[in-house]
C-alpha cells in the first residue's frame, strides 16, 4: 500500500508542473497524509488505503498553500512601505527643523494680491 502511495505521488501531475506551490502541496499533502495514516491504525476503524491519492484534500492543501505565501509576500511589501514612510516622516521632519522645505514640496508662487492690499488702488 505504501509502495503504490509513493509510486501514485511520483505519477501526479503536480509532481511534473513547474509550479512550485504544486509542488510543494503535493509533499506537503504527503507528509500530513502519511502521519494522519499512521495515527489511524491504531483506531477501531483503522487505516483507509492511502494509495490512493484524495484530490479535494490535496487542492485544500495546495490553496492553503498559495494563501500562507500570498500573506508572507503582502506582509514584506507592507513592512517595506511602513519602513519607507517612516524614513519619508523622518527626512521631512529634518528638513522642517532645518528651515528647509520637505523633500517633494513645492514652494507656490505667491498669488495676486487683492485690490484691498494694493498701494495703487
Amino acid at each position: 500500500m505504501l509502495a503504490r502511495f509513493w509510486g501514485n505521488l511520483q505519477l501526479h501531475p503536480f509532481k511534473l508542473t513547474r509550479d512550485p506551490c504544486d509542488k510543494r502541496a503535493l509533499i506537503v499533502y504527503q507528509a500530513e497524509q502519511r502521519e494522519a495514516w499512521h495515527q489511524a491504525i491504531n483506531e477501531p476503524g483503522g487505516a483507509w488505503d492511502i494509495s490512493v491519492i484524495e484530490e479535494t484534500i490535496l487542492l485544500e492543501t495546495r490553496d492553503r498553500l498559495y494563501r500562507s505565501d500570498r500573506l508572507r509576500i503582502d506582509r514584506e511589501r507592507d513592512a517595506k512601505d511602513a519602513e519607507r514612510d517612516a524614513r519619508d516622516r523622518e527626512r521631512e521632519a529634518r528638513a522642517t527643523r532645518n528651515g528647509r522645505q520637505p523633500h517633494g514640496a513645492r514652494q507656490l508662487p505667491p498669488g495676486p494680491r487683492s485690490r484691498a492690499a494694493r498701494p495703487d488702488v
